[in-house]
């Protein structure tokens, strides 16, 4: 995003988004908002309408300046947060971090928040909010939630410096917070394992609905603090799941090792995505949905889980790749046990071209020259 606020008129300012196509997150798309007054203005980006508010002084700088969206998908004095983009093979993803709101000021034009509408994986749930005293006074308010069709309701005491009540918004688990500030309250996701707050920024990945228990699971990656530099990037603290406890790393029983993998750094969530911590590399994590598997059947017990025999028996070669085929349109990698790991490219001695790869069903990793129709860069068609 970039902000810039002309020291003349609002005829001057610049409000610039970069939006990113769906599953490829290193080049992205700048849409720039139409201003219709100071302050004001609004910006289509992927086919809908976003109204857009802008704040800071011209003689700040533009890391200073402040611009929001309002999502189409809101309505009156409901706000979403954490709105989903989704990526390849059905997955939802959601960008996390907590955020502090005015409750009687939500929008920065002194109107009360009625509700929170928060992803479940299947669409918003609607989380209402309702001052109990109608003049705000005591900071006292209602909150409402509806999980499974049953009604919740809870209270919180936003003049209190300790006061906290929770939700659940699908199979996530949130707090509202106090924060010692008169009708402000904090919104916090937990740990699914014993709802410890997350306080740190984390990326949720919501997939498909499972077969099991017909609910939409999620794996929430939690980052560690970083500056973004060569030496302290920000990094992966953990994979977590909404299924099951998830405090540690449990062990996946298997018969023979999986050689692209150590044994003891895999766990499985009940819609069957496997989550790997590769050893001798901070921070780095490995999510492999079904769709990538070569089978992908996982057979849960009480206490152990299993990967088919196929996979596990020697000879047989276990592969998989980042976008679930021929994507010709994203970037992924292919790997498989016999030591193949290979990116798709655009090669420089053929033009326009892509170099596609994908798992065959033995397993091995092919490629396949594809003729893009507006040119190729970074490993896809444009």
């Amino acid at each position: 995003m970039r902000v810039f606020n002309s020291s003349s008129s609002y005829e001057g300012d610049i409000i610039e988004f970069i939006d990113y196509p769906d599953g490829y997150f290193l080049q992205g798309i700048v849409s720039r908002t139409t201003i219709t007054k100071e302050g004001e203005g609004y910006v289509t980006i992927g086919g809908k309408t976003y109204q857009v508010y802008y704040s800071g002084s011209s003689t700040i700088s533009e890391n200073e300046s402040i611009a929001r969206l309002n999502y189409p998908d809101s309505a009156g004095n409901s706000a979403i947060i954490y709105p989903t983009k989704n990526i390849p093979l059905g997955v939802k993803l959601a960008l996390y971090k907590p955020i502090t709101i005015n409750l009687t000021n939500w929008d920065g034009y002194n109107y009360n928040l009625s509700a929170l509408l928060m992803p479940n994986g299947d669409g918003y749930s609607n989380i209402s909010f309702y001052p109990v005293n109608l003049s705000i006074i005591n900071g006292i308010w209602k909150i409402i939630s509806i999980p499974d069709g049953v009604k919740i309701t809870s209270y919180l005491n936003t003049s209190s410096l300790t006061n906290e009540t929770g939700f659940y918004v699908g199979t996530l688990y949130y707090k509202a917070r106090s924060i010692g500030l008169i009708n402000h309250a904090e919104i916090v996701l937990t740990l699914p394992s014993n709802q410890t707050p997350i306080n740190n920024p984390a990326v949720i990945f919501f997939e498909e609905k499972s077969y099991k228990d017909q609910k939409y699971h999620a794996l929430v990656a939690t980052l560690k603090p970083g500056d973004n530099t060569p030496v302290n990037p920000l990094r992966i603290d953990d994979v977590v799941r909404t299924w099951k406890n998830d405090s540690i790393f449990g062990p996946i029983t298997a018969t023979t090792p999986i050689p692209l993998f150590p044994n003891n750094t895999r766990k499985i969530d009940l819609y069957g995505s496997l989550i790997y911590k590769i050893i001798g590399l901070n921070g780095l994590y490995r999510i492999v949905y079904p769709d990538n598997q070569r089978q992908a059947y996982v057979y849960v017990t009480t206490n152990i889980s299993y990967l088919p025999a196929s996979c596990l028996v020697p000879g047989n070669i276990f592969c998989y790749e980042g976008d679930g085929g021929k994507d010709y349109f994203n970037y992924s990698i292919a790997q498989n046990t016999q030591g193949a790991n290979n990116a798709d490219s655009c090669p420089a001695n053929y033009l326009g071209k892509l170099s596609e790869l994908y798992c065959a069903p033995d397993g091995r990793v092919i490629s396949e020259l594809y003729t893009c129709p507006n040119g190729c860069q970074n490993g896809r068609c444009l």
